[in-house]
């Protein structure tokens, strides 16, 4: 199986940690973001892509790996608030 050179996420991937951490606002979350993202690209990205548009694309995924980091987070807070998960006991 032909995959896309890595050579994008190299050159994108300060560029995309920025980004990650304006998203997520924490850079352990923003590593994880940029990490899935680079995953994601090289399980999916056409090496037909114009070098702009696998930029566009990796920044792209890096976004979506982000929005995916806050949508996990929030049902996660939901299912505690609901549920009295999260809360200390006392014995």
């Amino acid at each position: 199986m032909h995959q896309p050179p890595p050579q994008i996420m190299v050159d994108n991937l300060n560029r995309a940690y920025l980004f990650a951490l304006r998203l997520l606002g924490d850079g352990e979350r923003a590593q994880d973001a940029v990490q899935e993202a680079c995953l994601r690209y090289l399980r999916k990205a056409s090496p037909e892509y114009e070098a702009q548009a696998r930029t566009a694309y990796f920044m792209c995924l890096v976004r979506g790996a982000a929005e995916d980091l806050l949508r996990s987070e929030g049902a996660r807070k939901k299912r505690e608030e609901d549920y009295g998960m999260g809360v200390e006991r006392k014995e």
